[in-house]
């Protein structure tokens, strides 16, 4: 399989494909249009389908996470959005401990696990988040280490 790789023209700035972008910040795809849809992750569009990302971009956005996870205060968000009820529950390995969430917004979720994360390091087996829509909707978001 030949594999290949995308440029800028103007800058000759390598650019990252959706699923290369979520190997480079460990996350799923799903989860990278999320970002790009909240506004949290910046790109370029190739047709009207294909997003591309520089890596200066993705590293900025993990610069943000890295701040987040020191304490440091995120910027303000832009949100009018009135907050969502959450549950937050973290797997230990002895069951799901689950426990409220205040202030719950989407962008929240890589605060959540990186706080978890931090608080319970290898002992943490997996993060399932319960949220509950304003309208009575529902989702669950479900993180399990690898080989956990």
């Amino acid at each position: 399989m030949i594999r290949e790789e995308l440029y800028d023209a103007e800058s000759g700035v390598r650019l990252y494909t959706v699923r290369e972008a979520a190997r480079v910040l460990g996350y799923h795809p799903f989860s990278i249009y999320r970002l790009v849809w909240l506004g949290k992750l910046r790109h370029r569009r190739l047709g009207p389908k294909t997003l591309l990302f520089s890596r200066e971009d993705l590293l900025r956005y993990q610069e943000s996470l890295r701040q987040a996870k020191r304490g440091k205060p995120l910027p303000k968000q832009d949100s009018s959005e009135p907050p969502l009820s959450a549950q937050v529950g973290i797997d230990l390995g002895g069951g799901l401990d689950a426990g409220p969430w205040s202030q719950f917004r989407w962008e929240s979720v890589p605060l959540i696990r990186a706080r978890m994360d931090s608080r319970h390091g290898k002992r943490l087996k997996g993060l399932q988040i319960s949220v509950r829509g304003r309208e009575g909707e529902a989702w669950k978001v479900i993180y399990r280490k690898p080989g956990g």
